[in-house]
């Protein structure tokens, strides 16, 4: 199974996932990018300029922007 990176991008700064996450398959991925977005925007953390970039194996798979 490969192995997903959970960057997190805004003007400016970007914050690499280091560590990622095996997951079965990029749907898999997707979902567990909306889940990481719906915890921060529930927190503190959240800025409306912020976009999640999933990586497998070097290429960025997709992009979601925080609504």
């Amino acid at each position: 199974m490969p192995r997903y990176y959970f960057d997190v991008r805004w003007p400016g700064r970007k914050d690499d996932d280091q560590t990622g996450m095996v997951l079965a398959d990029d749907a898999a991925a997707r979902d567990h990018a909306e889940h990481l977005i719906r915890e921060m925007k529930e927190g503190d953390g959240h800025d409306p300029g912020l976009t999640m970039v999933v990586v497998k194996a070097g290429t960025v798979i997709f992009t979601i922007p925080f609504p």
